[in-house]
C-alpha cells in the first residue's frame, strides 16, 4: 500500500495542488490491489516458516480472528502502522481521511484521533519522546503529535511527496523518505528542526533504522538500491544492488529467507493512472 511509480503519477507539486487531489490520485486501483496484496502476504508468512522446497507440505498459518474495532470517519484508504507494544497502543494511518488514528489494542477502542495531517502515509511511535511522527504528503511536512493525546506539536518541511519515516534512538532524529524529491530529509526529533536533506535518487522508497541506531537503511526504486546512511553525519556509506527486484521500495530490519521475497511489486502500483 504504497505510492506508485514516481513517472506514473499524476502530481504536480505547487499551490494548485490540493491535499484532497492527492489523496484522490493515491486511492485510484486501491480495492483492485486488495486480492492481490492478501496473495503476497500469505506467501511471505509461509515462507518465514522455513523456505520448505516447492514440494514440501505447508503448516496452517498460525493466525486467528481476535476482533473487529471500528474506526471513525469514512471507508477509505489506510497506509502505515506502528505500534507501542509496552503501551499496547496501534497508531495507523488514515489516508484517505487525512487522519491519524490510535487503537487500545487491549480495550480494543479508538482512543484518540488526529486530523488534518494531509493525505497521511508514514508512521512512527517513539515511545522514548512519547511523540508520534507522521508524513503528510499533501503539504510535504513531518508532524509531530503527543503519543497519549494526538494534540499536534509541531511541523517540519520536508522534500517532495514524504512517505516513509524512521527514528534513529542513538542521534535522536526523525528521517522522512521524499519520494518524488530524490532525498531523505533528517530532523531532529525534540526540535522539529531540519539536520540535513541527503539525495539519494529518485523514487525513493521506504527508510529503517538500524535496531542499535547509528544507521538509516533507505530503499531507492529508480536503481533499485538499499543504500545506508550514516545517521550522525548523514554520509552514504554503503550501496547494494538488488538484482531481479523491480521499483524497490519497502524496508523491512528483521528479514527471513528473503531472496525470492525481496521485491513486492503490486506495493508500487496502488497509485497509479
Amino acid at each position: 500500500m504504497r505510492a506508485g511509480q514516481r513517472d506514473r503519477l499524476l502530481l504536480k507539486y505547487g499551490s494548485a495542488v490540493t491535499a484532497a487531489r492527492v489523496s484522490q490520485q493515491c486511492n485510484r486501483g486501491y480495492n483492485r490491489q486488495m486480492g492481490r496484496l492478501i496473495v503476497i502476504i500469505a506467501a511471505c508468512t509461509l515462507a518465514a516458516g522455513g523456505c520448505h522446497s516447492s514440494g514440501a507440505t505447508s503448516a496452517p498459518l498460525p493466525l486467528r480472528h481476535v476482533a473487529d474495532i471500528g474506526f471513525p470517519g469514512r471507508g477509505t484508504r489506510f497506509d502505515y502502522e506502528d505500534l507501542d507494544p509496552r503501551r499496547h497502543l496501534l497508531i495507523v494511518a488514515h489516508l484517505g481521511d487525512s487522519q491519524v488514528l490510535a487503537v487500545d489494542l487491549d480495550r480494543r477502542r479508538v482512543v484518540w484521533s488526529a486530523s488534518g495531517i494531509e493525505s497521511v502515509h508514514g508512521i512512527r511511535v517513539v515511545p522514548e519522546l512519547g511523540r508520534v511522527f507522521a508524513s503528510a504528503t499533501g503539504t510535504d511536512q513531518v508532524v509531530a503529535l503527543d503519543e497519549s493525546t494526538g494534540a499536534e506539536l509541531g511541523r517540519a518541511e520536508t522534500g517532495a511527496f514524504p512517505d516513509g519515516v524512521a527514528f534513529d534512538p542513538v542521534s535522536a532524529r526523525v528521517f522522512v523518505s521524499d519520494k518524488d524529491g530524490g532525498t531523505v530529509t533528517a530532523v531532529d526529533g525534540r526540535t522539529l528542526d531540519r539536520i540535513g536533506q541527503p539525495h539519494v535518487g529518485g523514487d525513493v522508497g521506504n527508510v529503517q533504522t538500524a535496531p542499535g541506531g547509528g544507521r538509516v537503511f533507505i530503499a531507492v526504486g529508480e536503481t533499485n538500491r538499499l543504500l545506508v546512511l550514516d545517521a550522525a553525519t548523514l554520509s552514504l556509506s554503503t550501496a547494494v544492488g538488488l538484482t531481479g527486484c523491480d521499483g524497490a521500495h519497502g524496508v523491512a530490519r528483521r528479514t527471513f529467507c528473503c531472496t525470492r521475497l525481496r521485491c513486492l511489486r503490486t506495493q508500487r502500483r496502488a497509485c497509479r493512472r
